[in-house]
């Protein structure tokens, strides 16, 4: 039973894993920079937006404190789940 369960999220970890990591490096490095006001509302216009952006914000403060590499701060990431994921797909490079 355990192993069932290990197959099932752990396929669907790597799945993200192999989707996320180094395709939104950029994406990554712009959340570490932070968004002016503007910015933050046309990303995270709601509620359910922001608590994501708080919880991101706070993994990056985690991962610059201890010098993490990005490749960290990615399964940082992945450990939210995936409304954090796609909330940093949605992330402007420019």
């Amino acid at each position: 039973m355990g192993n069932d369960y290990e197959d099932k999220y752990g396929k669907r970890l790597k799945k993200w894993r192999k989707e996320f990591t180094g395709k939104y490096h950029d994406q990554i490095e712009r959340l570490k920079q932070g968004f002016t006001d503007e910015e933050l509302a046309r990303i995270a216009p709601s509620v359910e937006d922001r608590e994501v952006y708080d919880q991101l914000i706070a993994e990056v403060q985690e991962a610059t404190a201890k010098n993490e590499a990005i490749a960290q701060l990615e399964q940082r990431i992945l450990s939210l789940g995936k409304k954090a994921a796609a909330f940093v797909k949605k992330i402007p490079l420019t």
